[in-house]
């Protein structure tokens, strides 16, 4: 087993590897330098394999988030955090269980300043509404710039949604045509989110 540290007066999470299985340790990995981290919990989020990370903050005049950073390899090399939600005051604490039963693991928050218990639904198990995952073709995938969609005739889309791992709408398009410049979003893995005249249906 690896250790994981958080440094609330250094503002870093690092991560030590357990290099021979007998208690003897490797250098201080630094997975982020968020201001005074708090918590962390390690699940793994985007159902890959590995163990991802998910974290709180308590800042009393910055910003005060949940994040989640992706263990990106398997080998323990971290994604810049990603933000679940803002909407917090004093974090405090942090779990993470899967709350909905649907396969993925969520994650929960809890923070002193505007007493709130809140939980975040992972999207990483896709749900399909109303309409077939075969009408709709997106390419290229992975995608750098932009991302084409490619509706059936009698379907056209009437609204485009994306989202983190971790239910984060990091990007929406209330009146698009048939692709989407994402070249600004952050690397990882995404969900879209397609709203047409037969309903909806959410694509990796």
């Amino acid at each position: 087993m690896d250790v994981i540290n958080v440094e609330y007066g250094g503002n870093t999470i690092s991560w030590f590897e357990n290099t021979d299985g007998l208690g003897n340790f490797g250098p201080k990995n630094i997975i982020s330098n968020i201001i005074q981290p708090l918590k962390i919990v390690a699940k793994d989020f985007d159902n890959d394999g590995d163990i991802d990370i998910a974290s709180i903050n308590h800042h009393n005049t910055g910003t005060t988030a949940v994040y989640w950073h992706e263990n990106t390899d398997g080998l323990g090399t971290f994604s810049a955090e990603q933000i679940i939600s803002t909407d917090i005051l004093g974090g405090r604490g942090i779990d993470a269980a899967d709350l909905d039963n649907d396969g993925d693991i969520d994650v929960l928050s809890a923070s002193i300043i505007d007493y709130k218990v809140a939980w975040y639904e992972n999207l990483t198990i896709l749900v399909v509404e109303g309409v077939s995952v075969s009408e709709l073709a997106l390419y290229p995938n992975p995608v750098k710039n932009i991302l084409n969609i490619n509706p059936s005739n009698d379907n056209p889309i009437n609204k485009i949604a994306i989202y983190n791992v971790l239910g984060g709408l990091v990007l929406q398009n209330n009146n698009p045509k048939n692709s989407i410049d994402v070249s600004k979003l952050s690397s990882g893995l995404l969900f879209v989110k397609i709203e047409t005249n037969k309903g909806l249906v959410t694509k990796k």
